[in-house]
């Protein structure tokens, strides 16, 4: 299946299948049967997506695309499912799709459990996150940056936004949270963020060096665990670009999720009523940011262990992911800005985090986890 796969991320109601006939009639046309009705869950997302099982016993996951570029997105899911599959990386397998609507059928996984899954689990459990799999996800990024080029969408990724960044349309402006509108205040007031962000995306390209077949969407809840494997799942950003881009989104998943975590230690460090200090919410902070490292740093390793870059490109690489995990940070705030009235504290220290880290990336390579071999002593 694709990225989701927990209940936390399922609907109430999965969405109407009566809208989308669309779905069982592809379903049924390629042998596989229609839903099982009292079977179909949906998950949360961009797109209408439907998962269950068939009266023919198959269990699925579908996908409509939906918004703009359709198509592209569909194009690009397909072109990687079949390049993944020639090249032995796991991800699910497509067993049928359609272009007009653009519907695309996978093999659902058996109770998939996705990484980010198994980060809340543990968490809520207070036991140690297994860097066998931040491995074994270095190994799926690098094979994938290792795939041959042909026929990989050549198109510039649609992140960073420059566009929002250097103004809002007044259409665009009404239709803004009051959590958005702070969120866009800040960065609007900060030309130094806009300048880091633009001269990184202008410089994925052709004359990089290193441009190759990426993701182009790597977070936690896109890697599946599925008959204790590992699979890399939602690939319709998939295109070629930066190999910075998916190792940077990786160190700034688990950057944000420390940081997120400060709120949660120091309620259950501290006695009741006492309010913590500067001191106290920057040393807890710290300290998370050390403990997740780890989960980078097993990730960076590996992946340069398999993605075979000279070692003189090491450096560099690890600097420009550096500056994707700022921006990651920073599309975290933008994304839960999209669904508050206002901006918490906790999104904004990350995106804070996410602008040191844009502006002196070399700076913090240790820090975040992403020391090559050369620097790792």
């Amino acid at each position: 299946m694709e990225s989701q796969s927990r209940a936390a991320r399922i609907r109430f109601e999965p969405a109407d299948l009566d809208r989308h006939p669309e779905v069982n009639a592809l379903l049924e046309h390629t042998g596989l049967g229609k839903f099982n009705a009292d079977t179909i869950t949906s998950p949360f997302g961009r797109n209408e997506s439907w998962m269950g099982t068939t009266d023919q016993g198959h269990q699925v996951f579908v996908k409509s695309f939906e918004g703009p570029g359709q198509q592209e997105r569909l194009q690009r899911t397909l072109h990687f499912g079949k390049r993944a599959l020639l090249a032995g990386i796991a991800t699910p397998n497509i067993l049928a799709h359609r272009e007009n609507p653009a519907i695309v059928v996978f093999e659902l996984l058996d109770e998939p459990l996705s990484l980010l899954d198994l980060f809340t689990e543990s968490a809520d459990q207070q036991q140690d996150f297994d860097t066998r799999w931040c491995v074994e996800a270095a190994q799926l990024t690098a094979d994938t940056h290792r795939l041959a080029v042909e026929g990989f969408d050549t198109s510039a990724h649609p992140l960073p936004p420059l566009s929002p960044m250097n103004a809002l349309t007044l259409p665009g402006f009404l239709r803004q949270s009051g959590a958005e509108l702070h969120m866009w205040q800040l960065l609007h007031n900060d030309p130094d963020v806009l300048q880091a962000v633009t001269a990184m995306k202008e410089a994925d390209n052709p004359t990089l060096g290193q441009w190759v077949p990426i993701h182009g969407d790597l977070r936690l809840d896109q890697f599946l665990i599925g008959h204790d494997s590992l699979y890399l799942t939602d690939a319709e950003e998939a295109r070629l670009g930066d190999p910075a881009r998916d190792i940077g989104a990786f160190a700034g998943e688990w950057l944000y999720h420390a940081i997120n975590r400060i709120p949660t230690v120091l309620n259950e460090s501290q006695v009741v009523g006492h309010v913590p200090t500067h001191e106290e919410i920057v040393a807890t902070g710290a300290a998370e940011v050390d403990r997740f490292s780890s989960r980078t740093q097993a990730f960076f390793s590996a992946y340069l262990a398999r993605a075979e870059f000279s070692e003189s490109l090491h450096h560099d690489l690890a600097v420009r992911a550096a500056r994707y995990a700022g921006w990651h940070m920073i599309d975290r705030m933008i994304s839960v800005a999209r669904q508050k009235q206002i901006l918490a504290a906790v999104p904004r220290a990350a995106a804070g985090i996410g602008r040191s880290l844009l502006l002196s990336p070399q700076q913090f390579l240790h820090t975040i986890g992403l020391r090559t071999p050369a620097h790792a002593a």
